[in-house]
């Protein structure tokens, strides 16, 4: 079975895995790009085909850093191509806190995400996983409490679903 063929079956058994205790399986609303050990995508989920506003057909063995570019949402300055790093190091690597997604049209998304590499069983890299979802939810709420509670600061401290104590006041 070629490399290509292989890193595929690999994305298809994470995506159809559920691990006991929440494991690194994506979650349903999660969009996953599966490359090569080179960087070229394999395979695309639904989801991320959406996310992405692309007809994934399309981008089938581009590689990645030609079809995706993150930015600092902040500044502008585009961020190290995920895939890429994670090629390089063979590690796991994390997008920015501020990350904007720019697709082959110039489409735009905050998202939240992360690389990581697949590997055979004698741990050489056949490719890579990226996982990421929308991030405009967990934007949008950072911003309503930060402009309700400044002294918290950079919104990116902050996360839903976790409230810090004192954060919230209790309903009336």
């Amino acid at each position: 079975m070629g490399l290509m063929q292989t890193g595929a079956l690999q994305l298809r058994e994470l995506l159809d895995r559920r691990t006991p205790d929440g494991g690194l399986s994506p979650e349903p609303c999660d969009g996953v790009v599966c490359t090569d050990a080179g960087g070229r995508i394999l395979e695309v989920n639904p989801v991320a085909g959406l996310l992405m506003g692309i007809d994934t057909m399309h981008i089938l063995g581009l590689p990645f850093g030609r079809v995706v570019r993150l930015l600092d949402e902040q500044t502008g300055q585009q961020e190290p191509d995920p895939v890429e790093t994670c090629v390089r190091t063979g590690r796991r690597v994390e997008t920015g806190n501020h990350a904007l997604m720019v697709v082959q049209d110039g489409a735009s998304l905050p998202v939240a995400g992360s690389a990581a590499p697949l590997r055979m069983a004698r741990g050489g890299l056949t490719g890579v996983i990226f996982v990421f979802r929308d991030a405009t939810p967990m934007r949008i709420h950072q911003r309503r409490v930060l402009a309700r509670e400044p002294q918290f600061g950079d919104p990116v401290l902050l996360h839903p679903g976790q409230p810090r104590p004192g954060l919230y006041a209790e309903p009336d």
